[in-house]
């Protein structure tokens, strides 16, 4: 897939990036974290010959018109149809789509609770892509969201900033009231996490999560995210054979 071209479609600035207006250069876009996470399994597969990735804002997706045989899809099935549509419109023939998971019941705290759960996402985000054998457009989605798996990896702390936290052993089920700053709330428990690592109590950002997904080690990740993150890997894997 030297020559290939994926697209990459996301939610916001802290997962696949944003749009930023520099005055030289013009538009540019800031990549996420999901970049990261992308090469760092290239280099895991050990592919030398990568493809390059362009991002597909959500904005450009909102006039994309789905078809009456369309009507039927639910929950995620239709931005992943809408994100299909446009990249088959554009003539790109590989695409990834992400989001996150939790906007049902991302409170399932245990393994099976958890795993029906992801079934009914995947298969609904995979339903919106046609995804067949071939693996040309797959999900990438986080059992609740990506700080969950920014949260599996240690040694990446330490990698990044000198100090190893103490981090739960099954980050992929971990929850919590989102307006307690002291719940386990993902979003909550990695800014928590970066004030004990950091001296700059403004870390919890866009680069910050780049430079944690770049410093990640993979295998961590497959292990201690086993229902959500193996599942893209695996599927990813595929999509470039």
């Amino acid at each position: 897939m030297a020559d290939a071209v994926i697209a990459v479609t996301g939610e916001g600035p802290t997962d696949y990036g944003h749009l930023i207006f520099d005055k030289k250069n013009g538009p540019q876009w800031e990549w996420g974290p999901v970049l990261d996470l992308l090469e760092n399994c290239m280099k895991d597969y050990e592919i030398e010959d990568r493809p390059g990735f362009r991002q597909v804002r959500k904005e450009e997706l909102k006039d994309v018109k789905l078809l009456r045989s369309d009507r039927g899809l639910k929950g995620l099935a239709v931005p992943a149809r809408k994100f299909k549509k446009y990249c088959c419109g554009q003539k790109i023939e590989h695409g990834i789509f992400y989001a996150d998971a939790d906007a049902k019941d991302g409170s399932a705290k245990t393994a099976p609770e958890a795993k029906k759960y992801y079934r009914e996402v995947y298969q609904a985000a995979a339903a919106g892509l046609e995804m067949g054998e071939d693996k040309t457009f797959i999900p990438m989605i986080p059992l609740k969201m990506i700080e969950n798996w920014l949260l599996a990896d240690e040694e990446a702390f330490e990698r990044v900033f000198g100090k190893k936290p103490k981090l739960p052993q099954k980050p992929e089920l971990i929850w919590g009231d989102k307006r307690d700053p002291d719940s386990d709330y993902p979003k909550n428990l990695l800014e928590r996490v970066l004030q004990d690592v950091s001296d700059d109590q403004n870390d919890s950002c866009r680069e910050t999560f780049c430079r944690l997904a770049k410093a990640a080690d993979i295998s961590v990740l497959r292990t201690k995210c086993k229902i959500s993150f193996e599942r893209f890997y695996q599927d990813f894997r595929e999509m470039l054979q």
